[in-house]
């Protein structure tokens, strides 16, 4: 049987230490809060199913202001529910919360999968991690290394003959049963002296930003594909592994000589172990992991601050427990599906350093399940305030549409009513007018307004200027309609006086 065209197996990771690769956002001040040390982002249109009238009209009135930004800062630390309708819940260390509390400001924010919501390590950054170990470990039996273009001349052609085509690595992605835990901490990133002098980690900025959890056991993993003809299958472990390892070699030395060992006394044997053991690979990836675990070492020539011919990353971060450590260590280890992963000696320091620096695990638990608990209660009360919501304006809008109905038939009515007018002699207009007059008042006393206005139009009606039927609808309006409006002195007498002289025309 031939060779297989391709072999895939799995692949775990654990972390040493922050890992920061950024999704291209920040976390800004006005789309997260914090509350008891964790940082809570939020979408801005969540807000409106938590705050209530008075509440929107003042959120209307502040972000019309010049300064909207600080009163939006201010307005969303008075919701007490805020919290409840973000989707994550982040840690902050210590240090990262008193450095919010002096300076609110942007958090850089850790890629993501956007349908989960969840951390990811992209492939490409393990992949890059490997390239890199691999092109060092060609550089050092080629004497001759063309500068233009060393990538094609160590790797002998163009991009379609390179043999790391050959080499596929999928994200890796939350191990199932695990939360994809993240922790804003505070980095501290050195500088340049005005004057060009060497400078120190000690001299540098302060930053926020979110990090995938330093020391978690295989807590992410992903698939890797290896196809057939890649040439560096039986070795590229060894070479990624005695390439970090060298500057994991410099990494201690310098948190040695910034009197930071802390880190080194706890990993530094254990991982040369796992490298002896060939248990996986070490690799540095991500923001902060420093340029020369991104180049050639044999050709490189970086610009640094600092006064050593082989520079280092000095961006530093503290975590939970005050330690000093580096960013973007972690440990990969492989696996063809139907195996188990034995536990090393590697994994049960990064199980026993979990608990003793991070965030308690018992109380992120219970943080978890009272938070998750409260989401459902609100949940609730949001879908049923929506509900309250929903039928209020189905109500408006049922009463909208009755008000525009009735304004239609009433325009239709005077549509009709200025029709029908417009159809009538000058005569018949003044006895429509008259019977809108009756129509309108009240009941009244004999000989009010009501009473002298219809005998003028009887005494005009008088006149051979109105025909028979004018004359006729006239007295059929009085009889019909003046005498209910009359309720006071109106007899049989003077009924017969206002009429009987217009009736005499009609003989």
């Amino acid at each position: 049987m031939g060779k297989p065209f391709m072999k895939q197996l799995n692949y775990v990771i654990s972390t040493l230490s922050p890992i920061l690769i950024g999704a291209g956002e920040d976390f800004i001040p006005v789309e997260y809060v914090v509350r008891d040390k964790y940082l809570y982002p939020f979408s801005v249109l969540s807000i409106n199913d938590i705050i209530n009238d008075q509440q929107r009209n003042r959120l209307r009135e502040i972000a019309s202001r010049d300064d909207s930004l600080s009163g939006l800062v201010e307005f969303y630390k008075e919701l007490k529910e805020l919290p409840y309708v973000s989707e994550r819940m982040i840690p902050m260390t210590e240090f990262a919360y008193l450095h919010h509390k002096k300076q609110n400001g942007r958090i850089e924010r850790m890629i993501y999968d956007h349908y989960s919501n969840q951390p990811i390590l992209p492939g490409s950054s393990v992949k890059g991690s490997i390239r890199t170990a691999i092109l060092n470990s060609l550089a050092e039996d080629k004497e001759n290394i063309a500068p233009g273009e060393p990538e094609r001349d160590l790797m002998n052609g163009a991009f379609e003959n390179d043999p790391l085509t050959k080499l596929k690595i999928g994200d890796a992605h939350v191990a199932l049963g695990w939360s994809g835990k993240t922790t804003c901490i505070m980095t501290r990133h050195s500088r340049h002296r005005k004057d060009g002098t060497e400078t120190t980690v000690k001299d540098g900025r302060n930053f926020l930003a979110e990090c995938l959890y330093p020391f978690q056991s295989r807590w992410m993993n992903g698939k890797i594909t290896i196809l057939d003809g890649f040439v560096f299958e039986d070795r590229f472990i060894d070479q990624c592994n005695k390439y970090y390892k060298s500057i994991l070699d410099r990494q201690i030395d310098m948190l040695k000589a910034m009197k930071e060992p802390w880190w080194a006394d706890h990993f530094a044997h254990r991982i040369y172990t796992a490298i002896e053991n060939k248990s996986g690979i070490l690799l540095r990836i991500g923001k902060h992991s420093g340029a020369d675990t991104q180049s050639i070492q044999k050709i490189r020539r970086i610009r640094t601050k600092y006064n050593t011919k082989d520079p280092l990353s000095t961006t530093l971060c503290r975590i939970s427990g005050g330690q000093l450590v580096p960013f973007g260590w972690v440990f990969v280890e492989f696996y063809p599906d139907g195996e188990e992963l034995r536990i090393t000696e590697l994994q049960t320091t990064i199980n026993s350093i979990c608990h003793q620096i991070n965030i308690n695990v018992d109380d992120w638990d219970r943080q978890c399940f009272d938070y998750n608990n409260y989401k459902k209660v609100l949940k609730d009360k949001i879908a049923f305030n929506r509900n309250e919501l929903e039928q209020k304006r189905l109500q408006e809008q049922r009463k909208e549409e009755q008000r525009l109905a009735d304004q239609a038939q009433a325009d239709a009515l005077e549509q009709e009513r200025v029709a029908r007018l417009a159809a009538l002699s000058p005569n018949q207009r003044r006895i429509e007018e008259l019977r809108q007059l009756i129509e309108k008042s009240s009941p009244q006393p004999f000989a009010n307004t009501l009473w002298n206005k219809t005998k003028k139009v009887v005494d005009d009606a008088r006149s051979s200027a109105w025909s028979a039927e004018e004359k006729n609808q006239l007295i059929a309006l009085c009889e019909r309609d003046l005498w209910k409006k009359i309720n006071k002195g109106l007899d049989e007498k003077k009924k017969k006086a206002l009429l009987d002289p217009l009736r005499e025309t009609l003989s």
